[in-house]
């Protein structure tokens, strides 16, 4: 499972990449507007990425839900 979550991740930075390569018009602010929804506000990050995870899986969005964990994890989540 680990492996998987990792190629998927490994696969949605390739992709934010390409993209930031490809259309810097859009990918910026794009990358902009996530770092600002995902910062410290009324609820903290490791909270928004812990919400942010729940509804990538309720959607099955692969590489949401790689991207998401990790995130809650650097942010100070656990595996419980």
């Amino acid at each position: 499972m680990k492996m998987v979550m990792q190629e998927k991740l490994n696969e949605v930075n390739a992709l934010v990449e390409r993209l930031g390569k490809e259309y810097p018009n859009l990918a910026e602010p794009f990358t902009v507007f996530l770092r600002r929804v995902e910062e410290k506000g009324a609820l903290d990050t490791k909270t928004k990425e812990l919400i942010s995870v729940a509804l990538a899986v309720a959607l099955h969005r692969e590489w949401c839900i790689a991207f998401h964990t990790k995130n809650a994890l650097d942010a100070g989540a656990t595996m419980d």
